[in-house]
C-alpha cells in the first residue's frame, strides 16, 4: 500500500495552539463588550422605568385629587356611586 503524500498546508500543533489562544482572546473581548453593552442597556431601562413610575405616581395623585374634589363638591352623588359600587361588588362576591 502506498502512503499518501504529506500535506504541507496542514497546520502544526503550535499553529493550532496559537489560533486557539487568539480565538479565546477574541471571545473574552467579545464577552466583555457584551457585558458592558448589557450593563448600559440595563441602566437605560432603569432610568426609563423610574421616569415612567414617576409619571404614573403623578397621574395617580392627580386623579385622587380630582376624585376628592368631586366628592367634596357633590357628596350626595359620591355616596350614591359608592353605594352602587358596593352593591355590584356584593353581587359579584355572592355569586361564587
Amino acid at each position: 500500500m502506498a502512503r499518501e503524500p504529506k500535506d504541507e498546508a496542514a497546520p502544526t500543533v503550535e499553529e493550532l495552539t496559537s489560533q486557539i489562544a487568539e480565538l479565546q482572546a477574541e471571545i473574552a473581548a467579545l464577552s466583555a463588550d457584551l457585558k458592558e453593552k448589557g450593563a448600559e442597556f440595563a441602566a437605560g431601562l432603569k432610568v426609563r422605568g423610574e421616569h415612567v413610575a414617576g409619571e404614573a405616581k403623578a397621574r395617580a395623585q392627580h386623579a385622587f385629587a380630582d376624585a376628592e374634589t368631586a366628592m367634596r363638591q357633590n357628596p350626595a352623588t359620591a355616596m350614591a356611586v359608592a353605594a352602587g359600587v358596593g352593591f355590584l361588588v356584593g353581587l359579584l362576591l355572592n355569586r361564587r
